[in-house]
C-alpha cells in the first residue's frame, strides 16, 4: 500500500469538504443579499454589484475545486493498493497542472487570502500523492507490459499446473504450453 496516496486522498477529500462548505456560504451571502434587493439589480450602487458578482465567483469557484478535489480524493484512494499506471498518472497531472494556476488566478481576483490558502493544501494534497512522474513511487514503480505479461504469464501457469495434477494434461503437455508461455 502507497501510505503517501492514502494520506493525500484523505486531506484531498477533507478540503473538499472545506471548499464544499465555503461555497455553501457564499453561495448563501449571494442569495441574501440579492433577496435583499428584493431580486433587482437595477439603481443599486456599484459597491453592492461588486459584491454580488465576487459572491457568484467564489461560489463558482470553491464549488469547482471542491469537486476536482472531490476526484482526486477519491482517486488517490481507490488507487492507493495499486501499482501506478504511467499514462493514468500522466493524465491526472495535466489535469492538476491545466487547473492549479488557474486556483491561484482567481484567488488573486477574488481578493480572499482564504481561497488562496486553500489552493495551497489543495496543491499540497495532490503533490503528497502523486508519484514521481519519472519513475512512479519509490519502491513501486510505474506498471509496465512486461509486469502485466508475466502476471498473465504466472496465471496461465497456475492453471496448467492444476490441470496436470489433477491428470487433466500429461507432463508433456504440460512442458509444451509452459514453453508457448515464456515466449
Amino acid at each position: 500500500m502507497i501510505k503517501r496516496r492514502l494520506v493525500g486522498g484523505i486531506l484531498s477529500l477533507v478540503v473538499a469538504c472545506w471548499e464544499l462548505f465555503a461555497a455553501y456560504s457564499y453561495y448563501q451571502s449571494y442569495h441574501q443579499l440579492y433577496l435583499y434587493l428584493g431580486g433587482s439589480t437595477t439603481d443599486v450602487e456599484p459597491s453592492v454589484i461588486s459584491a454580488l458578482n465576487k459572491y457568484e465567483a467564489l461560489f463558482y469557484s470553491y464549488l469547482f475545486y471542491a469537486l476536482l478535489a472531490i476526484a482526486v480524493g477519491i482517486i488517490f484512494l481507490v488507487t492507493c493498493k495499486r501499482q501506478p499506471v504511467k499514462w493514468f498518472e500522466y493524465t491526472l497531472f495535466g489535469v492538476m497542472f491545466v487547473f492549479m494556476p488557474n486556483i491561484f488566478f482567481r484567488a488573486s481576483n477574488a481578493d480572499t487570502g482564504l481561497f488562496a490558502f486553500t489552493a495551497i493544501i489543495q496543491s499540497f494534497c495532490y503533490f503528497l500523492g502523486a508519484p514521481n512522474l519519472a519513475k512512479g513511487f519509490k519502491d513501486f514503480p510505474f506498471k509496465s507490459k512486461e509486469d502485466a505479461h508475466s502476471e498473465k504469464s504466472i496465471d496461465k501457469l497456475t492453471k496448467l499446473k492444476e490441470l496436470l495434477d489433477s491428470g487433466a494434461i500429461t507432463q508433456e503437455e504440460f512442458d509444451q504450453e509452459k514453453k508457448k508461455i515464456w515466449k
